[in-house]
């Protein structure tokens, strides 16, 4: 169901056109809010391709944490909307991008506890992506398309992948799934044939 006629990616263009127009950072903040606001009754979104959609609502929460980062000298603000965009973000890169961000407004407060904790979960998704990229990486390597397919299926686990249009490495993923899929299928096809009876009698 649309709101009006319009989804959520005219709500962000108009938003964005809104926002090079305007001067006060608060009246930025309240365009940009009134795309994240589009959802909130979920039947307005029902409809909306959920990767497409959730990157949408990831941008703009970091342009609203942006905003306020650069002109609201209480961090917590900032903070909040860096986090939001963390319920959005589809791939360990993107938290990465974010917690780094949260991380420089703690250090700049000198809130170095929560700097530390923050830093952690960086350190937690760089280890996500290198055992997601390990795990590609086997698979590329194997002959056997079943432990191709089992390392595949692993690492689409390990990314939080529910569908090969969330993001790079899901397609990629995806991609080298279906090829395993079909190298399974010619080596079913391919098993050798042994003589039948037939041949034992005509010998």
């Amino acid at each position: 169901m649309e709101k009006n006629g319009e989804n959520i990616f005219m709500a962000y263009k108009k938003a964005a056109e809104a926002v090079e127009k305007l001067d006060l950072w608060q009246d930025k903040m309240t365009a940009w809010q009134m795309v994240a606001d589009f959802c909130r009754d979920k039947d307005n979104c029902a409809l909306e391709n959920k990767p497409a959609r959730d990157t949408v609502l990831f941008w703009t929460y970091n342009n609203m944490a942006a905003l306020a980062a650069e002109n609201n000298p209480d961090i917590s603000l900032a903070v909040e909307y860096y986090q939001d965009s963390l319920t959005w973000a589809q791939r360990p890169y993107d938290r990465i991008v974010v917690y780094r961000k949260i991380a420089d407004l703690y250090k700049q407060a000198g809130e170095v506890s929560a700097w530390l904790d923050t830093v952690k979960k960086i350190i937690q998704n760089e280890e996500d992506i290198a055992e997601i990229t390990a795990l590609i990486e086997l698979a590329r390597q194997s002959s056997n398309p079943t432990v191709k397919k089992s390392y595949l299926k692993k690492a689409w686990a390990r990314a939080e992948c529910s569908s090969a249009a969330e993001g790079r490495e899901c397609r990629m993923i995806s991609e080298l799934l279906d090829g395993a899929a079909r190298e399974m299928r010619t080596s079913r096809y391919q098993r050798p044939s042994y003589p039948g009876p037939d041949y034992e009698r005509r010998v």
